[in-house]
């Protein structure tokens, strides 16, 4: 009778990490959804990861930061994470530049905080 019992307390979690996944909200920025296909900039970096074989270790996440939206570029074989930022525009964001090295390091920071969300891979279908 044990044995039922512990099967009968099992099958709600069981059951329950059986739910069919349904796709996430189309993901807006910089004045447009989807910015990973409809910001050109954004989409011709993904397109060379494709053709050069690196897609599988590009990461591309969104954050905000004082109100304005950023890009990080990311490659597994890079030394350091979240130093290649880009603005809407397609600009990239350098330290001394637009930023003085606090700021900068603040604005880095932001892509781990809350408002930041991973575009690729993870939110698209691989091909």
């Amino acid at each position: 009778m044990r044995k039922y019992y512990f099967l009968v307390l099992l099958l709600p979690f069981i059951f329950s990490s059986c739910k069919k996944k349904t796709s996430s909200p189309a993901i807006s920025a910089c004045g447009v959804k989807d910015p990973v296909n409809n910001l050109p900039w954004l989409k011709e970096m993904v397109d060379e990861a494709k053709r050069d074989g690196t897609a599988s270790i590009t990461t591309i996440k969104k954050f905000e930061y004082e109100g304005d939206t950023y890009f990080t570029y990311y490659q597994a074989y890079q030394s350091c994470m979240n130093c290649i930022i880009f603005d809407c525009s397609g600009a990239r964001v350098i330290s001394g530049a637009h930023f003085t090295a606090e700021e900068y390091q603040e604005l880095a920071g932001e892509s781990y905080g809350p408002s930041a969300v991973l575009l690729w891979p993870g939110m698209l279908p691989r091909e």
